[in-house]
Order: structure tokens, then sequence, then C-alpha cells
């Protein structure tokens, strides 16, 4: 299936979308645009936060808007119950939904670390179990990055609880716009392994991703997740 066009920014949805009661939207980021220089620049992000998530979104909702009974109240909703989307359906609207639900997680873990106090690494009980599963914060990313690496195509890497309400971890890689929401495997860190981040190589971006993690939200991810939150 073709990614949406990234060519300009598109719209917001109007016309037949007007039916569909709940169109989805896109977060703000958290941040100016040029907080996470060197390693993404404000091009780069503005970018992707501002055309390519936006072309997912817009294709998303005029799907929903001329087919409302497939419609969720949540973008999370629809993916957990994806098996319930007609048949003809279902592929594309997993991989616009996939699209836009994985960016809004990516949106919410980035984050400057060169801010006074953050983190650069694992923190808490996050970070204990990090070092339990895997032996220590750098043998994790390195699983983590040779299993990125290792995808032939474009897709998504995510750090997940095993099962949801658990505190096991599982590093997840999924092609394309695969979400780890129909699989029951709740992501609590997540990196874009699509070629649209300003560098040469992937191997490349997975060293500046390592640089714009926010620690602080995957451990409160971590904790919630684990203990039974159902929204963070």
């Amino acid at each position: 299936m073709q990614k949406p066009s990234q060519s300009a920014r598109l719209p917001p949805p109007s016309g037949p979308c007007d039916t569909f009661a709940m169109p989805y939207d896109i977060p703000p980021l958290r941040f100016p645009d040029d907080a996470l220089e060197p390693h993404i620049s404000a091009e780069t992000l503005r970018h992707h936060h501002g055309v390519i998530h936006p072309a997912y979104l817009t294709a998303l909702n005029a799907l929903l808007a001329d087919n409302p009974d497939c419609g969720r109240d949540t973008v999370e909703t629809l993916l957990r119950q994806i098996d319930d989307i007609p048949a003809p359906l279902r592929q594309q609207a997993a991989y616009l939904a996939g699209g836009h639900a994985n960016h809004q997680f990516l949106w919410k873990i980035l984050g400057p670390q060169s801010v006074a106090g953050k983190p650069t690494g694992p923190v808490g009980d996050l970070a204990a179990e990090i070092d339990r599963v895997y032996g220590s914060a750098e043998a994790f990313k390195a699983a983590f990055n040779d299993a990125a690496l290792a995808l032939p195509i474009e897709g998504w890497a995510f750090l997940s609880l095993n099962q949801p309400r658990t505190g096991d971890l599982e590093i997840v890689i999924l092609p394309g716009n695969g979400s780890v929401l129909p699989i029951a495997k709740p992501g609590i860190l997540i990196c874009d392994l699509w070629n649209h981040h300003g560098h040469d190589s992937r191997a490349d971006w997975l060293d500046a991703f390592w640089h714009v993690v926010d620690w602080d939200v995957c451990e409160d991810r971590y904790r919630g997740l684990r203990d039974g939150a159902t929204i963070l």
C-alpha cells in the first residue's frame, strides 16, 4: 500500500468528513520545533509533524466519513477492534489508523534531553526491569538497534509489555504501519523506521533517536500500563 503523499501540508478534513461525528486530530508538539536539534532538525520535525502525519490523518478521516459504521471513539479502539472492520476496508483502515496512532505515540515519547535535570537513559521501575531483562541500558539499546536494523523494509520498533498488565518487556518490530494495539502488547517506547529523518542510514537515525527519548514519559507509561491504566 502506498504511503500518503508528503509533498504539501494537507488541510483539515472537510466535505464528506463533516458527516463523521468524531474525526481524529493531531496533538500539538510538547516542545519547540528546534528543541531536538542537532539530532532532529527543526525542518525535519516540521515536515514530519506537519505533513507526513496529517497525510495519514486526512486519509483516515475520509475513509471513516465514507464508512461511518467503521468509526470508533478513538483510533486506539479502532485498532484494537480492527477485526470487526469489514474485510474490504480492513487493510486500508489498519494502515492509515496505524500511521496515525504510531505518530501520536511518537510525539508523546520524544523530548529534548538537553533540559536541565532530564535523564539520558531509563529511570525508575523501567530502568530496573530493563537491567533485569537485558543486563543494562546499553545492552537494551544494542538489542533494540539490532532488531530494528534487521527489518528489511520500513516500519516501526517498539518496547512493549509482553502482555497487558504485566511488567514483562519485549522488543517488537512491525513492518509498514503495524501497531502493537491489535496484538495486545502495550507500547512503552516507539521508534519510527521510515526513511524520512534526514539521516544517511537507519543506523545513523537510531543513534540520533536515543538522544531525543523522554525517559520520564517512558517510565510513566511503563508504570501506568503495568498497573492497568487505559489512558496515558
